[in-house]
């Protein structure tokens, strides 16, 4: 059985590699997020593309309800690439687990702001970009959050769905302050789920990390700047986080923190170092993070093959590398608790890189009032921000377990003939 898990790998490791990442995020007011924004339209996408790290989406019927004005097309542009979409070069493409992939013919409103190379990009990701959705003569604005994860409960009313048309004119008006275009009632209600979920692949395949069987440790680094302007020892939160994973009994994950690097030893390509970046120095993330009206916190995930192996009676992606980039700004959160806060965001980010999801509370999982273990989870999608710091729960653990069980565990179930 290692053998053949270690032939796999090999094998996978001369096929196509991608990335899974999951934001964080404190919610924001929209005024806020209007007031950092260039221009804020609406549009319709015509096509798509993607290369290596990023997907591009050249946008119709484009409507500027304020700020800068564009001649021309329109080139929206997320992080993250798709394979269907690819004319894939140089051997490696990288998805985004949370980035959306937008339809042709989807209508949005995005709060914007332009690049240096004119295409434009969403303000603070996925919290600027909202997706039109109608049904019958009703019409509304939702963001496609999928996997990503709020930090705190600040601002929570601004993850209500929108009046369309009321929205698009609350953002044509600067000057109004009124909020009268939520409606929190709109929200589907959401069937239980099973406890703990999986990151999936874009073929909806788990990823998995297949060297740990074989006794192989995955090392990881931390740029050596650390976070600017942070009081708390972030290498200190990066070591816990990777040591909290690691140190599971009952699972065969082997993380080991070994130090810093230099600098970026980048992400929109497979390079063989799995790192925690900071302060993303290479603007992944549009904008900056502000604990005063939040905004985006971090990214993360795994690197994984195109091929697919057998795991656990489903076919898995084989996990290559991880990364976790930090937000600029994100100083004044990471010091929370003398940084137990900026603890338990990296080990919920480094839980990702592993392929794990959320346990409860966004649009793939149950919601964290359906069961108080799903709400304990070091995986839920809301921090606890209690000083608890870089900790598994229950269903972390559990989760460890079913992804990556104890060899002992694994042989015992073959030789009862449970597979």
């Amino acid at each position: 059985m290692k053998r053949f898990a270690r032939c796999l790998l090999a094998f996978s490791i001369s096929t196509l590699s991608h990335p899974l990442n999951a934001m964080t995020y404190v919610m924001m007011k929209d005024q806020d997020l209007r007031f950092q924004s260039s221009s804020v339209l609406t549009a319709t996408v015509a096509s798509s593309r993607s290369e290596a790290g990023e997907t591009f989406y050249e946008l119709n019927n484009v409507s500027y309800l304020r700020g800068q004005v564009a001649t021309g097309k329109e080139l929206l542009v997320l992080p993250g690439a798709f394979a269907e979409l690819s004319a894939i070069k140089a051997g490696s493409i990288a998805q985004v687990t949370g980035m959306p992939k937008l339809p042709i013919s989807q209508k949005l409103m995005l709060f914007a702001v332009r690049r240096a190379d004119g295409m434009i990009q969403p303000m603070q990701l996925l919290l600027g970009l909202f997706l039109e959705k109608q049904e019958a003569s009703l019409r509304w604005y939702d963001r496609a959050l999928g996997e990503s994860e709020m930090l705190k409960t600040d601002n929570a009313q601004f993850a209500s769905l929108r009046d369309a048309s009321a929205f698009e004119n609350w953002a044509k008006n600067v000057e109004e302050p009124s909020t009268d275009y939520l409606r929190p009632g709109w929200k589907e209600l959401r069937a239980p789920m099973a406890k703990y979920t999986l990151l999936r692949a874009g073929n909806n395949d788990p990823v998995r990390w297949f060297k740990f069987a074989g006794g192989q440790t995955e090392n990881w680094f931390a740029t050596q700047a650390g976070i600017a302007g942070a009081a708390a020892n972030v290498f200190t939160s990066v070591n816990n986080a990777v040591s909290a994973w690691r140190n599971d009994a009952a699972s065969v994950i082997s993380y080991t923190y070994v130090g810093t690097v230099a600098s970026d030893p980048g992400n929109d390509s497979p390079n063989n170092v799995s790192a925690v970046i900071f302060d993303d120095p290479g603007n992944d993330i549009a904008g900056a993070f502000n604990c005063g009206t939040g905004g985006t916190l971090a990214i993360g995930g795994p690197w994984f093959s195109g091929a697919s192996t057998p795991f656990a009676g489903q076919n898995m992606r084989t996990a290559t590398e991880g990364f976790v980039i930090t937000q600029e700004g994100a100083a004044c959160f990471f010091d929370g608790h003398a940084g137990a806060d900026g603890a338990e965001t990296l080990a919920h980010e480094v839980g990702h890189t592993l392929g794990f999801g959320h346990a409860c509370g966004d649009t793939a999982s149950p919601t964290c009032a359906s069961s108080t273990t799903l709400d304990d989870a070091t995986m839920r999608a809301f921090a606890h921000g209690d000083g608890r710091g870089a900790v598994l729960r229950q269903d972390d653990r559990d989760a460890a377990f079913f992804l990556y069980p104890g060899q002992a565990v694994v042989d015992l179930i073959f030789a009862n003939r449970f597979e």
